[in-house]
């Protein structure tokens, strides 16, 4: 009740999606204005990058997911909506919606215009900035950012590698957190721009693009912090 406060209910728990942890989880939820559930997910592969599973859709990993909880299937907690690009791709997951990821931590939409944002944590050269494409294909582990070589031995996933909006290179920052669009009204000359940072380095920065295609990306300060969500 309202006096005693907001209370979870621990027995009225209901899971609805699982994929394998172990390192690289990623983990962040966020519903699309379409009112469909967006699921990141890494590649599970931890620090030593053993699984090189990015370019492979016939699993959940380094993807991000798109499912719809409203209207559960009779096999599943949740249906698979019928415009997910993969639907019809022999033996890919209907439920990826863009794959080629190392660690997508943070994802969110610009309640504006709908646009779908990532920070994907790379490994040893590039942090990147996504605004993703339905169906897209960002490349890893054949790249890493502007490093379109750092596996050759690979085979590439469907359709082509589409590169980051900006890459932040590691004399910068070194473990990238994905934030927001934002639309607030304290600081006027932020508005419209893409806010993210780094948790290793403490640095946030201030992202504007045009149609995808980078127009700036400003330091707005360094400090102590390290940024884990906004």
């Amino acid at each position: 009740n309202r006096q005693q406060g907001w209370r979870c209910d621990p027995q009225s728990e209901q899971v609805i999606f699982e994929w394998p942890s172990g390192g690289h989880n990623a983990g962040c939820l966020a519903f699309g204005k379409d009112g469909y559930l967006y699921i990141a997910c890494g590649d599970g592969s931890g620090i030593a990058d053993e699984l090189q599973t990015g370019q492979d859709v016939s699993d959940y990993l380094a993807s991000l997911l798109r499912i719809d909880v409203d209207h559960p299937d009779k096999e599943r907690c949740y249906s698979i909506p019928k415009d997910n690009p993969f639907v019809k791709t022999a033996g890919a997951r209907p439920e990826v919606w863009a794959f080629g990821f190392r660690n997508p931590f943070r994802m969110s939409f610009d309640r504006a215009t709908g646009d779908l944002w990532v920070g994907d944590v790379g490994w040893e050269q590039w942090e990147m900035v996504y605004r993703i494409a339905r169906g897209g294909n960002y490349g890893w582990p054949i790249t890493e950012g502007p490093n379109t070589r750092v596996r050759t031995d690979v085979k590439p996933g469907p359709g082509p590698i589409l590169p980051p909006v900006v890459a932040i290179p590691h004399s910068e920052g070194a473990s990238v957190t994905g934030g927001l669009v934002y639309h607030g009204k304290k600081f006027p000359k932020l508005k419209g721009a893409y806010i993210f940072g780094d948790w290793e380095t403490g640095k946030f920065w201030a992202l504007r693009h045009k149609n995808g295609q980078l127009v700036s990306n400003d330091e707005l300060c360094k400090t102590t912090l390290k940024p884990v969500c906004f």
